[in-house]
């Protein structure tokens, strides 16, 4: 077998508008570059576990979960928060508390992470924003990062939600738990005593409601005595819509949108076998309502290999002429890391998910492309559309078609 295509694993190189996959075979380095577009700038997790924004067209290799990294590709989100940073503003109204500003390093590593202190009165101690822009039957998700300063857990409430609270986080015991099934909650640890801290809901309602950050001493009671020193320190505060948190949009008084990031063509002919091969990819699905993809194809998308994941299942498919030949599913869900594997030969296609091979055959016919037909490795579905968003940490193209013991080794 030959490994014709390489991209991440540890090797990242990346600049303005590219970022490169290459082939390496008999010591002979081959530059085959990947296009990146994004029309805005973003964050990401650095090496050194901090965030930090990278500019228009920049590639994210993202550090929050593996030290080697994992291209970042996310759909378009706006912070709907207009002060992320700034707690003292008047847009935050302040209830039995006050604001200190800039008192430590936030998960930035500048010092701009705001500190809530209680005051003494018997009561909820909270800080809120009122918002006019929730509509009906549309999912938001509300996020923000936390640290303790005396009290260790927070609820999210929403006082127009019907259910209030929405969610509940321990940042000693590192817990979040949603208190309604239409909710979900999640929280990540980001170092340094530092969580970031997410609930998904909803809308029941259009128009004003207060989204509603309370430090509390037990959950489910949000009236307690307040003692004068305690609280907690809060930053990065982003309400978007989605079912889950993508990465963190600063703002400072207005409404902010991440564009979404697209990568396409590495490759040609000469590494890609469009009569058998193989496709080896380690990643994470963060998304699964647009059938992320990853293919392999020529120019027009009529003749590919793809692998996509629509909410429910990964689904391995190819196309002679357009023409569907393969159908082949596996169930997954998203945020979690797979190990995929797939074989395309006349009349003997696999996919292989963590060292499992499917056996869900839905479509064989049998068919392959014509030689030389393959021309590029797009993280879509090989016409540009049905991006993938979540990570890449690993992604390999081989020119000959592995057996089912190798691709069981390789997911493994």
């Amino acid at each position: 077998m030959s490994n014709t295509l390489k991209f991440g694993n540890g090797e990242w190189y990346g600049k303005e508008g590219t970022i490169l996959a290459y082939n390496d075979e008999n010591n002979n380095y081959k530059p085959l570059l990947f296009d990146f577009d994004r029309a805005s700038g973003a964050t990401r997790v650095n090496k050194e576990g901090l965030i930090e924004t990278v500019g228009v067209d920049q590639p994210r290799v993202d550090y929050k979960d593996d030290s080697k990294g994992a291209l970042l590709l996310e759909p378009q989100r706006t912070n709907l928060t207009l002060y992320s940073e700034d707690l003292s503003n008047s847009y935050w109204a302040k209830q039995n508390g006050s604001i200190t500003s800039n008192v430590i390093a936030s998960p930035s590593g500048i010092q701009n992470a705001d500190l809530f202190t209680e005051n003494t009165s018997n009561g909820d101690h909270a800080i809120f924003d009122v918002v006019n822009y929730f509509v009906s039957g549309t999912t938001y998700t509300l996020s923000f990062f936390a640290k303790a300063n005396g009290r260790t857990k927070v609820e999210v409430a929403s006082a127009n939600s019907g259910t209030c609270p929405t969610g509940r986080f321990d940042l000693q015991e590192k817990t979040a738990t949603a208190t309604n099934t239409s909710f979900g909650a999640k929280i990540e640890d980001y170092g340094n005593g530092w969580f970031r801290c997410s609930v998904s809901r909803v809308a029941p309602n259009s128009g004003i409601d207060l989204p509603y950050y309370a430090a509390v001493i037990n959950f489910g009671i949000l009236d307690y005595q307040g003692n004068g020193t305690s609280g907690m320190y809060f930053w990065g505060m982003q309400t978007e819509t989605g079912s889950y948190a993508t990465s963190y949009i600063p703002t400072q008084g207005s409404a902010v949108t991440r564009v979404a990031d697209a990568c396409n063509g590495a490759g040609n002919n000469q590494v890609i076998n469009s009569n058998e091969g193989a496709l080896y990819y380690e990643s994470t699905y963060t998304d699964g309502s647009d059938y992320n993809s990853i293919s392999i194809s020529n120019t027009s998308g009529t003749e590919k290999c793809r692998i996509w994941y629509d909410n429910t299942n990964l689904v391995f498919a190819t196309y002679v002429g357009g023409v569907n030949q393969t159908f082949i599913g596996y169930p997954i869900s998203k945020g979690i890391t797979y190990k995929i594997g797939i074989r395309y030969k006349l009349n003997d296609f696999a996919l292989f998910v963590d060292g499992v091979k499917a056996t869900n055959i839905i479509v064989s016919l049998g068919g392959v492309s014509p030689a030389n037909s393959y021309n590029k490795l797009n993280l879509n579905s090989g016409d540009i559309n049905n991006k993938l968003y979540g990570n890449v940490k690993d992604l390999r193209v081989y020119n000959t078609a592995l057996t089912d013991k190798e691709l069981q080794a390789l997911t493994s």
